[in-house]
This record gives structure tokens, sequence and C-alpha cells, in this order.
């Protein structure tokens, strides 16, 4: 059989993307590398925009770990930057939960999922795409007129596909099971970001709730068994996290106290080619403030569908056809990765604590500023939009308050992150 379209990679974005092609009536085929229910390295937070594209398949709600109603980033030990409403504005998922419910719904609007399968070889030409793949050993392949990548973190198939990998973090994270009703009120209906030096300058480390247990990890850079070390230490002594997980229990996954996994660190310099586009994490989509990746995943995989529906109905594959999807999505998402990259300069690295402890003062200075906060928050789960909206003054205030001017050791780049902030 010849697909239309064959999509590398089962998670939220590919899973999506399959079942909307297959709803309109496509033969679609997902080359998922895991097994039914693979556990994944992430938080499993959910906002809102989420769930309404997750809602184009079915009703995710069925299958909710925690309504979530704030966001708390704890910064050092006394200061917290708070955004808490009556209302939801999100939900918890385990990863193996919530990606295994898009891949049944794909498979019941018609399209086929094949598990345990390992994409291998990518070859395109004027006939179509084929891709080679290993199933436990045993070696099939798949043809198709279009390609969906949304196989993650693989560079081996990116340079396949001539594209240009993009820089990777790593995250680790371990599962806590046991009762937490007794734990901090706006901790367990809260996605809780943790500022914490000792343990990651370059990122952040995380809380996130689930009915009967907690999810907790750090992203940073990747230095071998430094960052290990560095977890174990966050777990034992960093004081918000100790005192959360003083009446649980770790989960053990596959048999390990934690897993890794690689996070794109920015987007990919081209995400389109003959026959082919790439989404989510293969394509870099991932907030760069905060990581957050579902919902650049999913939005990434629902653009796909949309352009590849025009282009298999005017049987157009040529990489001019593709190109659409570029456009489409820089249109969606692009300008919010440019300012959420600049505003990242400033943030991490040296100093971490007291830019972020500038950054909460500043804000709770003033009534207005605090309520733009809690907005961008509670939306987006990320202070960049929130700059984004400031007056050119609180912007210029802001930036000295935080020293961003130290990137003046650095012309380029601060010409870049002023004409980014400034536009």
């Amino acid at each position: 059989m010849k697909y239309d379209t064959i999509v590398i990679g089962g998670g939220p974005g590919g899973a999506l993307s399959a079942g909307i092609l297959a709803q309109k009536g496509y033969k679609v085929i997902v080359i998922e590398a895991g097994s039914k229910n693979r556990y994944k390295v992430c938080s499993g937070g959910t906002p809102l925009r989420s769930i309404k594209l997750l809602s184009i398949l079915g009703n995710p709600l069925k299958i909710v770990e925690r309504e979530i109603k704030g966001v708390n980033i704890f910064i050092g030990e006394n200061e917290v930057i708070s955004a808490q409403k009556s209302e939801v504005i999100g939900y918890s998922y385990y990863r193996s939960e919530l990606d295994q419910w898009i891949r049944d719904r794909a498979q019941d609007h018609g399209s086929e999922v094949v598990y345990n399968t390992v994409a291998k070889k990518i070859h395109i030409d004027k006939h179509g795409v084929r891709v080679k793949c290993d199933n436990k050993g045993l070696m099939k392949e798949y043809e198709g007129e279009l390609l969906i990548g949304a196989f993650g973190i693989r560079p081996d198939l990116l340079m396949q596909l001539g594209l240009k990998p993009t820089e990777y973090l790593i995250s680790l994270q371990s599962e806590f099971v046991g009762n937490i009703e007794n734990l901090d009120e706006s901790i367990k209906y809260s996605f809780n970001f943790i500022v914490d030096s000792r343990y990651s300058s370059y990122s952040y480390g995380w809380i996130f709730p689930k009915k009967e247990g907690l999810s907790i990890g750090i992203t940073d850079r990747m230095e071998g068994e430094k960052v290990t070390l560095r977890f174990k230490e966050f777990l034992k002594h960093n004081p918000i996290v100790s005192k959360q997980i003083k009446e649980l229990k770790v989960l053990p996954i596959y048999n390990r106290e934690f897993l890794a996994h690689l996070n794109p660190n920015k987007p990919l310099e081209k995400t389109y080619g003959n026959r082919f586009v790439v989404i989510g994490d293969a394509a870099g989509f991932a907030d760069p403030v905060t990581w957050e990746g579902i919902y650049f995943s999913l939005k990434s995989g629902e653009i796909a569908a949309r352009v590849f529906d025009i282009l298999l109905t005017n049987k157009n594959f040529s990489e001019k056809g593709t190109k659409l999807y570029e456009k489409e999505w820089k249109k969606e998402f692009g300008k919010i990765f440019n300012i959420e990259w600049a505003v990242k300069q400033i943030l991490w690295g040296k100093d971490l604590e007291y830019k972020w402890i500038k950054v909460a003062k500043f804000f709770k200075s003033n009534n207005k500023r605090n309520e733009l906060l809690q907005k961008g928050l509670t939306e987006h789960m990320s202070i960049a939009p929130v700059i984004k909206q400031m007056s050119i003054l609180d912007k210029l205030n802001i930036g000295f308050r935080i020293k961003g001017y130290k990137l003046l050791k650095n012309p380029i780049n601060f010409i870049h992150v002023f004409r980014t902030l400034f536009s």
C-alpha cells in the first residue's frame, strides 16, 4: 500500500496530524518507535489552548490527572511569582496516557499506527517517500506521497532530510507517588517552576501535581554525569522539593528512579523540503523560556495537516508547496519564539536569582504590570508575552534592573535582542 502521508513519531503532534488527515479520508500511517503507553520525560502540563487542539479528535478531559488553577515561580528560598485563578487554567497528564489517547483517537478516525518500529532510512525522490524501519530486528519499508517528521530528537533523520540539527538541552525527571492532599494548597493545584542556580543555571526545576503524585524534574545544559548529580542534589536539598516529597515514594520507570530526555533549545533554520515537513521537537519547537512543548507540537501538527490537505488535493508535492507550512507556523507563533529567545538571553545564565528577583519586584510594584503578569502566566505559562505588551519605558526599566545592558559585551547579540524586544 502507498500512503498519502507517512508520519514518523506518535507523540502529540504526529498523532494529531495523522488523526486530522484520516478524518479527511486520507490514508495515513504513524510509525512509532516505542510500545503502547510508553513513558516520556515531560511535566505533562497542558494549558487550555492545547485542550482546544486535542478536542479536534475527541474529549481529552476523560484522562486528566489534575485540574490546574495557577502558576508559581519559586526564586531562591523566599521570593515567589504567583498567578492564581478561581477557574481552571489547564490540566496535568501523564504523557504515557495522553500520547496513547491521541494515537487511539487517530486510529478511531482511520489512521494506521505501528508500534516498536524505528525509522532508519528515509529516501525521497520524484516518485514519493520511502521509509525503511526496524521492527524488533525485522526490516520493513513504507511508501507514501508525503512525510511528516514528528520523530523528536533524531539528528540522524534530520541530516538525511538535509536539515541542520538545532541546539539541545537535557531534562531529568522522577515520578513520586502517594497522598498529596496534605501538600501546600497552591502547589497541588499549580504548575510550579523553581529557579535555583545551584542545580540549573540555564533553566529551572519543576513540580507538576498529578492525582496521586508529583512529576519532578530539572532542565539544563548537557554536562554528562554532572547533570545527574545535580538532579539528585535537587531532590534532596532544594527546600521546596524536599518538603513536598517527604511522605512520597519514588515510582520506578523501566526499573529506574529517574529518566533523561533531550529537549530542543531553538527552532531549526528550515522545517520543510521536497515532500516533507518536520514538527514539534523535531523542528525545535519548545518555548525558549519555559520549554513548554506540548502546545507547539500540537499546533505545528495541526498546521502540517492543514497544509498537507491542500497539497494532496492539488497533488503538489514540491518544496514550493511544503514551504507553506513554514510560512504558516511562523505566522502563528514565530514572533513569540523570537521574543522569548531575546528574553532568555537576558534572564538565564549568571546571577540567575538576582535577575528573577528583580523581575518579581518589578511586576509586584505596579498593579497594571501585575495584572499583565497574571494573564501571561495563566494563559501562556511564560513572562515573554507579558514583556511584549509592555511600554517601551517599562521594557527599558526592567532591562536595566536585571542588567540587560551586560549584553553589550556581545554587540551582535545585544543588537538582536534590542531589535526583537523593541520592534
